[in-house]
């Protein structure tokens, strides 16, 4: 795992289970690509296409839940 960013709550994540089915997130993925292009953003829209990420469910010690991409 690879954190981009972390701010001042409690840096501890759990990752669960996958936050969609495969076919979802193909189409999620493509869906969010298309729309970085729209708004120029090609260089973003080049690193989510080109890599391998995944969208999970995670918590923390806190019982804090939220998606980690």
């Amino acid at each position: 795992m690879i954190r981009f960013h972390e701010g001042s709550g409690s840096s501890q994540i759990e990752l669960l289970d996958a936050s969609f089915t495969q076919a979802e997130w193909t189409r999620l993925r493509a869906v969010a690509v298309g729309l970085l292009e729209r708004r120029g953003h090609f260089p973003a829209s080049e690193f989510l296409s080109q890599h391998p990420f995944g969208l999970f469910h995670g918590t923390n010690s806190f019982g804090d839940d939220f998606c980690v991409l």
